[in-house]
């Protein structure tokens, strides 16, 4: 079989290209040869899997395995194969640089234990069935020296924004997760919603369920749900609409944006049990405090208004916006 691409390929998969030797084999074979390794190289290539994955297969020296002959369409692959897994490294680089630059600024607390990050609103926090863009895939810029990963103590909903925790390693993450279950951490939630309550305050105890089987997480009210109880707060009103403070006492699916719903006032933004509109959910994690350590002080930490929110709140009569 002739050569493909003219300089690159000769009969049956051999290089001539020392480039391509040594992208493909690393150096120090005195033959190359193709064999299933990159056939199936190949094949991932073509399915959208980045070649770069790969790259630490460069090195090994396949000399000796069976030998195929390819068609021109393999041989073509891996030549592309072959120039980008030499190319794209510095980009990825650079691109993995720019993400650690962002983990940290949306950074609010750190310590040997835990970290709590100011979570976007718009992207879910771990990869769903249908896949998708992530929080969990980028753990890897929050390590700090640790040598694996953060994991995730508690979720929240894809369009909600503000306080996210996340446990360090093993020991924290089963202390975390025990604090969350037997409600020691206190959250504490902002939202814009539609309308608003006659009065200042109160307390919403309205059990919850799931709403059928082929709705996925979505809930509603049901006597024979879960317990679910929230106590609000009025803190701001203006325009037909209100700004509430949101204290979950429970940890139940969507249960604050459910309460609302339920009681009449929707959060503005939710495309499930509201209106839906482009402003986005209007839903903040706002601050969350969590006692950590036996002998020391709860720690406390706030997270920012987001700039999704700063228009409704204003709307709503909040002037105080930081």
């Amino acid at each position: 079989m002739n050569a493909c691409v003219d300089g690159c390929f000769r009969v049956r998969g051999a290089f001539r290209n020392p480039i391509l030797k040594q992208a493909a084999y690393g150096e120090g074979a005195d033959e190359y040869r193709a064999n299933n390794i990159f056939r199936i190289l190949t094949v991932v290539s073509l399915a959208g899997i980045p070649p770069t994955f790969f790259a630490s297969m460069w090195g090994m020296n396949f000399k000796g395995m069976p030998e195929l002959e390819w068609t021109c369409g393999y041989e073509f692959a891996l030549f592309v194969i072959a120039v980008s897994a030499i190319i794209p490294i510095p980009l990825l680089q650079a691109s993995a640089g720019m993400m650690e630059e962002e983990w940290l600024t949306r950074l609010l607390y750190r310590d040997g234990m835990m970290l709590v990050i100011d979570k976007p609103a718009g992207i879910a926090v771990h990869r769903g069935p249908k896949g998708g863009e992530n929080l969990e895939d980028s753990f890897h810029a929050l390590r700090f020296g640790l040598p694996r990963n953060p994991a995730l103590a508690h979720r929240l909903d894809r369009d909600t924004s503000g306080c996210l925790v996340l446990g360090r390693h093993h020991k924290a993450l089963e202390k975390l997760g025990l604090l969350f279950k037997q409600g020691k951490v206190e959250k504490i939630y902002w939202a814009v919603v539609e309308g608003g309550p006659v009065r200042d305050e109160g307390v919403v105890d309205l059990p919850l369920g799931r709403l059928d089987a082929g709705r996925g997480w979505w809930m509603k009210p049901d006597p024979s749900g879960l317990p679910a109880k929230t106590l609000w707060r009025v803190i701001s009103r203006a325009g037909g609409q209100a700004l509430l403070e949101l204290k979950p006492l429970t940890g139940r699916t969507h249960q604050l944006r459910v309460h609302c719903a339920a009681l009449g006032f929707p959060i503005l933004g939710d495309a499930v049990y509201g209106q839906g509109g482009a402003m986005g959910m209007q839903l903040h994690a706002r601050a969350i405090t969590i006692p950590l350590y036996k002998n020391k002080e709860p720690i406390k930490v706030a997270a920012p208004v987001p700039s999704h929110m700063r228009e409704a709140l204003a709307l709503s009569g909040f002037q105080d916006i930081a």
